[in-house]
C-alpha cells in the first residue's frame, strides 16, 4: 500500500472550496483577507489562550476535587484541551509566513483548521451537544471555503 501524502486531503478538497463552490469571492475582497488573515489568527490566537488556560486550571481543579463525589474530567476533555492547545500554537507558528505569503504557512492554517474540527466534535460528543457538532461542520465548511479561496496567493 502507497504512503498517504499530508496534501492529499487538501488536494481532494480543494476542488469543493474553489471551482465547484456556488460563489467565488472577489478578487478585491481576496486581497484583502490575505492582507489581513496573520493578524486576524493572532487575535484568535491571543483571546483562546486565557479561555484554553482557564478550562486547564478548572480540569485540574475538577481532577482533584471531583473524585471524592463520583465525578472525573475523562479522556475526552484532556484530548479536546490537547487539540484546543494544538490550534493556539499553530496560530502563532503561521503569523511570519503568512505574512511573507509562505504556502507552508498556509498548510499549517489548514492543518490548525483540521485540528480545531476535531477539537470542535471531541468537545460536543463529550458533553452530548448535538447542536455543537451541526456548528462544527457549517464553522469548519466557511472557514475552508475562505482558506482555499485565498489559497493561490501563497507560493
Amino acid at each position: 500500500m502507497a504512503k498517504a501524502k499530508s496534501g492529499d486531503l487538501i488536494s481532494m478538497l480543494e476542488p469543493y472550496f474553489t471551482k465547484q463552490a456556488p460563489f467565488q469571492i472577489p478578487k478585491k475582497w481576496r486581497e484583502n483577507l490575505v492582507n489581513w488573515i496573520p493578524w486576524i489568527n493572532l487575535v484568535i490566537g491571543i483571546l483562546l489562550l486565557p479561555a484554553v488556560l482557564v478550562v486547564i486550571g478548572l480540569g485540574t481543579v475538577v481532577g482533584i476535587v471531583a473524585p471524592t463525589v463520583g465525578v472525573s474530567t475523562g479522556l475526552f476533555y484532556w484530548f479536546s484541551i490537547v487539540l484546543a492547545a494544538a490550534t493556539i500554537a499553530l496560530l502563532f507558528v503561521t503569523f511570519p509566513g503568512l505574512r511573507a505569503r509562505k504556502l507552508s504557512a498556509w498548510k499549517l492554517v489548514f492543518w490548525a483548521d483540521v485540528i480545531y474540527f476535531a477539537y470542535g466534535i471531541v468537545s460536543s460528543v463529550s458533553t452530548g451537544d448535538l447542536m455543537g457538532i451541526v456548528t462544527q461542520f457549517i464553522g469548519t465548511a466557511v472557514g475552508l471555503y475562505v482558506l482555499f479561496q485565498i489559497k493561490s496567493y501563497y507560493k
